[in-house]
């Protein structure tokens, strides 16, 4: 076999192979299940929309967002009642939630509004856990009540205030969220 023909048919067969590659990487898991509505407080909140955050090629998570019936998109970080779930499709390790905190509530919020909510940013931090796949957390704000965290609908704990709410929930519907896509599809408003 001459070498020119072994190095197209290389070529071609290593071309399938990253094809293959690229399109199994793409293909993505099918949405978790979520509840069309659930209880906050003495609220009920409807599934608004769900979508699923990738970061490069990996999937992470599939998330939904809970909020009071008609209410607009973009009242979504007033002071009303949310949810946000997310089920986890590989393990996170605590350090990374942390991270992502900080860094989307100072983008969203803006680095004065971040230092005043830092005793809050910390309490709520210290809250995370390590996740596996298929582990679910759960964002909960109750206006007068607070944000509680749950880890497999197990509540973790509660911090105050709806500015710390507004910040928090910023991470996925604020201006500059983690995702523009997961959070259109939060918002159901493609």
């Amino acid at each position: 076999m001459n070498r020119t023909y072994l190095h197209i048919l290389l070529s071609f067969a290593f071309s399938v192979l990253m094809i293959a590659f690229v399109s199994a990487a793409g293909a993505s898991p099918a949405l978790g299940k979520f509840s069309g509505s659930i209880q906050a407080g003495d609220r009920e909140l409807v599934l608004r929309g769900q979508g699923l955050m990738r970061y490069l090629i990996f999937d992470l998570y599939n998330a939904a967002l809970y909020l009071p019936e008609n209410l607009p998109a973009e009242k979504a970080l007033e002071d009303v009642p949310k949810r946000l779930e997310a089920e986890y499709l590989r393990s996170l390790k605590k350090s990374d939630f942390n991270r992502s905190v900080h860094e989307y509530i100072v983008r969203n919020a803006g680095q004065q509004q971040y230092e005043s909510l830092l005793p809050a940013i910390r309490e709520h931090n210290a809250l995370y856990r390590d996740v596996s796949a298929q582990d679910r957390y759960a964002l909960s704000y109750v206006p007068g009540e607070g944000t509680t965290l749950e880890l497999n609908g197990r509540p973790l704990g509660t911090v105050g205030g709806a500015a710390f709410a507004s910040a928090l929930f910023s991470i996925w519907l604020g201006d500059d969220p983690i995702d523009a896509d997961l959070k259109r599809q939060l918002l159901n408003t493609q």
